[in-house]
């Protein structure tokens, strides 16, 4: 189930106001929110990043809302036990590019 109508209360908006953002009718928003009509990929893509969540949050697949979220609670103990120090090395590398990655993104 998406959370378009979460996410928009969340934010204070009003369909009307949703709508004008992303240059459809309120109605669409409307059949959005109700599971009377689901959004293209485009859509889908424009509102996860407006809302500043997953893809997955948004479809309601998950409840963790960004990838960094995720890595966040991702535990390092585990997947350590057995891999070289090479690999773990490369792990911690990809975590910080990752943090790098989504942290500047929400600063714009």
């Amino acid at each position: 189930m998406l959370r378009i109508k979460q996410l928009r209360r969340e934010k204070g908006l009003k369909q009307e106001e949703l709508a004008k953002e992303f240059g459809i009718a309120q109605q669409t928003i409307s059949n959005y929110e109700k599971g009377i009509r689901e959004p293209d990929i485009t859509t889908l893509k424009n509102m996860a990043d407006f809302f500043d969540v997953s893809l997955d949050y948004l479809l309601g697949k998950t409840d963790i809302r960004t990838p960094i979220e995720a890595l966040a609670l991702s535990r390092s103990d585990g997947y350590e036990n057995g891999l070289p120090e090479e690999a773990m090395k490369e792990i911690e590398l990809f975590k910080e590019f990752i943090r790098h990655k989504y942290l500047n993104n929400t600063e714009q």
